[in-house]
């Protein structure tokens, strides 16, 4: 799988991104930040040091989950710890900091992604998938310089990370 770009049609058009998540089962959240725009970013597995200059002494997740634009939510049980409109964000969603991932699935025709933690907490990314904005509705970058993102109106790619990517020369499976 290089590049990918396909349309969302139906339940089975998530195989091949649930073979891609299942990577992080197992893994640990190790680190969870607020990006530009407000934007949740869930560092995981194995730590990484950034090869740009300007983030030398700091460190990536091998896999990183942002959630972009979108909303999202952390339960326990039935019971909201935080979300993508409260306050102190970073302070609440520690909670899953140093925590194992005991499960991930992807839900259709909804697209709700969600993790399960090892202190039974649950992480779910909300999209919009009628947002017109042009941003996906969340992304991972995967080992190895890969791109998972879910794009809205049921698209989703994986790409390289690492290059420039002409999407004039890409075939959408449509």
């Amino acid at each position: 799988m290089d590049y990918i770009t396909k349309k969302i049609k139906k339940s089975e058009d998530l195989e091949d991104i649930k073979r891609i998540l299942q990577g992080m089962i197992g893994e640990i959240c190790w680190q969870t930040s607020v990006s530009y725009g407000e934007e949740l970013d869930l560092h995981i597995g194995d730590k990484i040091p950034y090869e740009e200059k300007s983030m030398r002494g700091k460190l990536k997740g091998s896999w990183i989950l942002g959630s972009r634009c979108t909303d999202w939510e952390l339960k326990l049980g039935n019971k909201l710890i935080v979300n993508s409109q409260s306050d102190k964000i970073i302070d609440k969603i520690s909670v899953i900091e140093n925590q194992t991932i005991t499960d991930i699935n992807i839900s259709y025709p909804e697209l709700i992604l969600s993790l399960k933690f090892s202190n039974q907490c649950e992480f779910s990314i909300l999209p919009d998938l009628e947002d017109d904005s042009g941003v996906s509705c969340w992304e991972l970058f995967a080992p190895n310089h890969k791109l998972l993102q879910i794009e809205p109106n049921y698209l989703w790619s994986y790409l390289p990370s690492d290059i420039p990517i002409n999407y004039n020369k890409l075939t959408l499976g449509v």
